[in-house]
Parts: C-alpha cells; structure tokens; sequence
C-alpha cells in the first residue's frame, strides 16, 4: 500500500509495538481506524495520544513516547486511590495479598473532561484510548462527551 504525501503538511501515524499503541515520528500522511465504529481520519502532527493506567504503560514509558496518562480509580477496602499517584503497583500488591477487598471505576467524566480542555489548549485533536468496552464503561463513557468536542476528540 502507498501512502501520498501531503506538500507541507505531516501527519502523525500509530504503530504496533509489543501490543502497545505508541506515536510514530511524522512521515507523510495516511489514514487508519480510530475507532470501533470503523471510521477513517487524516490526523494533523498536533495531537495528544491519551489512554488511562489500565494500558499497561507506566508513566514512564508514557513520558518516554509523548503518551498522556489518566490514573485509573481503585478502592481497596473502601478507600480510594489512584494508580501511580497515590499507590504504587508494589503497594497494591501487598494490600492485595494481606486480604484487601479491591474494587475498580473508570475515571470520573469530570476528571476526564479537564484533561482533554488541558490537552486541547496545546494541541488540534486528542486521539483518547480508553480500557476496553466489554471489560469497562470508560468506552460509553468517552464515547458520548466526545461528542461534544466536534471531531476535536476521538475514541
């Protein structure tokens, strides 16, 4: 397949990479599916990659690839936290094994929402992945506040 370059414009392209979607440095312009609904954009270089914590990427191998993080809530024993900022996955881990009760959430729409303002200050479009749909609400959730962001916003 060939990909037509754009005359001073380049686009951004998504690359597989041990099961990780990760941001490909700028090389001429193409289009691919963003999403489940199987529709096809053309993404300018100014955009923000977003998933939550649940991808697997720690945030330092986020930092490392320009991928925003969302914390993703977790209760154990009815007190909430929030993955890599106030437990760490090794404390997690020894609430888990000494009996902790554990219960998840996706992030709150209102958290998500200050995120993709903050994101769209410095950037043309958010491409934002949340957890799967079939494991969490997070899909429905972003699904219907992307909405609002007139093609600003992607799920």
């Amino acid at each position: 397949m060939r990909f037509p370059k754009n005359a001073g414009r380049t686009y951004w392209s998504i690359t597989q990479n041990n099961g990780l979607i990760l941001p490909k440095q700028p090389s001429g312009c193409f289009c691919f599916p963003i999403s489940s609904h199987g529709r096809n954009i053309r993404v300018k270089n100014k955009i923000a990659i977003l998933t939550d914590t649940n991808s697997g990427l720690s945030p330092e191998q986020a930092g490392a690839h320009g991928v925003e993080l969302v914390p993703m809530p977790v209760m154990l024993n009815g007190e909430t936290f929030f993955e890599h900022q106030t437990i760490t996955q090794e404390d997690f881990f020894i609430r888990l094994g000494q009996g902790a009760s554990v219960q998840t959430s996706q992030p709150a729409p209102y958290t998500l929402l200050k995120v993709w303002e903050r994101l769209l200050e410095n950037y043309e479009q958010v491409i934002y992945i949340p957890m799967s749909s079939g494991l969490s609400g997070s899909y429905e959730t972003a699904a219907a506040m992307a909405q609002e962001y007139k093609g600003r916003v992607y799920h």
